[in-house]
C-alpha cells in the first residue's frame, strides 16, 4: 500500500508542477515506458493445499513499449512488461503441533501484449482505453522445508516456467509536459489463460512517453 502511495504522489507532484504544451499532431511514432504497482488476484484452485499456500505479497514492475498513431485518436501499441517476483511465505503445523512445513515461492512474470489505445480526446489532457492480447511467461520457484521437533527432514527445491496466450484492459490519461514528452497514468487488468489460468493481476503504471516523427 505504501508503494501505491508513492506512486500517486509522484503523479500529482509532475502535474503540479509541469506546464502543458500541445503540438504532437505531426509525431506519429512514440516510445515509453514507467514503474508499476501489480495487485494479485490469484485464482488457483486446489482442494489438497492450504488457501494460504498461494497467499502471494504484490509486486514491483517495470514497463516499455513502442506505439504509432493511427489518427487523432486510434494508436496500436506493443508493450513489455517485467514483474519482479509475487512473494509467498507459508509456514503450517496442519500435521501435528510438533511439525513445520515452510515454503517459499517466488513469481516473476513477463508479458508481451499487442494494444489497441483509443484517446478520447484529441489534445491536451487526454483520457484513453486500452485493450489487446498476447504472451505471457512466468517463471516459479518454490522450496519447501519439513522440520520434526526442530529438526530438518525433507528439504526440495524446484523451479518452472509457464508460457500461453493473456489478455489486457484497461484505461489511463495522459498528459502534455512538453512538445514532445507527456506523463501518464494507466490501470489495466491482466489475465492468464493455458498454463497460466488463474495467473490474474491488477497492474497500476505512471510513466511517459517520447514522441518523434520517422
Amino acid at each position: 500500500m505504501k508503494d501505491l502511495k508513492l506512486f500517486l504522489l509522484t503523479g500529482l507532484i509532475i502535474i503540479t508542477y509541469s506546464t502543458p504544451l500541445i503540438g504532437q499532431d505531426k509525431m506519429d511514432f512514440y516510445l515509453g515506458g514507467g514503474i508499476s504497482f501489480n495487485n494479485e488476484l490469484f485464482n488457483i484452485d486446489d482442494d489438497d493445499i492450504d488457501e494460504d499456500f498461494f497467499n502471494f505479497d504484490n509486486s514491483i514492475g517495470i514497463n516499455t513499449c513502442f506505439g504509432k498513431s493511427m489518427n487523432e485518436n486510434l494508436s496500436l501499441e506493443f508493450g513489455i512488461d517485467y514483474l519482479f517476483g509475487f512473494e509467498s511465505d507459508y509456514s503450517s503445523n496442519r500435521y501435528g503441533s510438533n511439525t513445520l512445513i515452510k515454503a517459499e515461492m517466488d513469481l516473476d512474470v513477463q508479458t508481451f501484449i499487442g494494444l489497441a489505445k483509443y484517446s478520447l480526446a484529441a489534445n491536451g489532457f487526454k483520457p484513453y482505453l486500452i485493450a489487446g492480447f498476447g504472451f505471457m511467461r512466468s517463471s516459479m520457484d518454490v522450496t519447501v522445508i519439513g522440520k520434526v521437533n526442530d529438526i530438518v527432514v525433507a528439504s526440495t527445491n524446484k523451479s518452472d516456467s509457464f508460457s500461453s496466450l493473456c489478455s489486457k484492459i484497461g484505461g489511463g490519461v495522459e498528459y502534455p509536459l512538453q512538445n514532445n514528452i507527456s506523463f501518464k497514468f494507466e490501470g489495466a487488468y491482466v489475465k492468464g489463460f493455458g498454463d497460466n489460468d488463474g495467473l490474474d493481476y491488477l497492474t497500476i503504471l505512471i510513466g511517459g512517453n517520447y514522441y518523434f516523427s520517422l
